[in-house]
């Protein structure tokens, strides 16, 4: 992606996985650094080393999670990007050379490294910007030939897809509760376990004006009433 003019997150993806070689290429990244199974999903195998002492256990744990969860225990690792913001782009690409992207949405509020909500038009991205962004999505997936739905992502106001390849896909929205007004005519379903924590996101002044970050939940053993500024 590099070579096609796509900025991407520093980091090594290499077939080297020693020990010895990952603790090299993080220390030439610069902690923090995000630890990820080459295979992962779902927040497993990741962890955030925050210093060159913490390395060999931080990758010892995500180490054993993906073994468990997928059989493969490969590592990357990437500069670890503090109070990001996940917006991906998905894009449509078929086997002739075509490609498109079908616009932005906004994936930051997580629990465990994993999307609770998925919403789009991602608040708070100007059409400028979410132009470019879909012109570099599509840059990245036809840098790698990739054919299928596909997205990619960015970190505050730089694009910074992972160090990783294209793997996954996903076709998600979620249409905005903007306003007390139209909150009091929207019903909720879902899980019932989930519904106090859907009416304390959608009170919150933060969710509302669409300042989050992925650790806007700041603890995942916090419970969904106590939000960041909960109105």
């Amino acid at each position: 992606m590099s070579d096609a003019g796509v900025p991407i997150i520093p980091g090594y993806h290499g077939e080297d996985q020693s020990v010895e070689k990952l603790r090299l290429e993080a220390d030439r990244i610069g902690y923090p650094v995000m630890l990820k199974a080459v295979r992962g999903g779902g927040g497993k195998g990741m962890r955030i080393c925050e210093s060159p002492k913490d390395f060999e256990s931080m990758l010892e744990s995500a180490k054993s999670e993906a073994m468990k969860a997928f059989a493969n225990c490969d590592m990357l690792i990437e500069k670890f990007v503090v109070k990001p913001r996940h917006v991906e782009v998905q894009v449509f690409c078929d086997k002739l050379g075509n490609a498109v992207h079908l616009f932005e949405r906004d994936c930051s509020v997580q629990r465990r490294h994993q999307k609770i909500i998925e919403e789009a038009p991602a608040p708070g991205v100007s059409r400028d910007l979410a132009c470019q962004l879909g012109e570099v999505a599509v840059k990245a997936a036809k840098a790698v030939n990739y054919v299928g739905a596909e997205s990619t992502l960015r970190s505050n106001s730089n694009f910074m897809p992972g160090a990783g390849a294209l793997t996954r896909w996903w076709l998600l929205n979620l249409w905005r509760i903007k306003s007390n007004r139209r909150r009091s005519r929207t019903g909720y379903l879902g899980l019932k376990t989930n519904i106090c924590f859907l009416k304390a996101l959608s009170s919150s002044r933060a969710f509302i004006k669409g300042d989050v970050t992925t650790d806007f939940i700041p603890d995942p053993t916090i419970p969904c009433s106590s939000l960041q500024d909960p109105m």
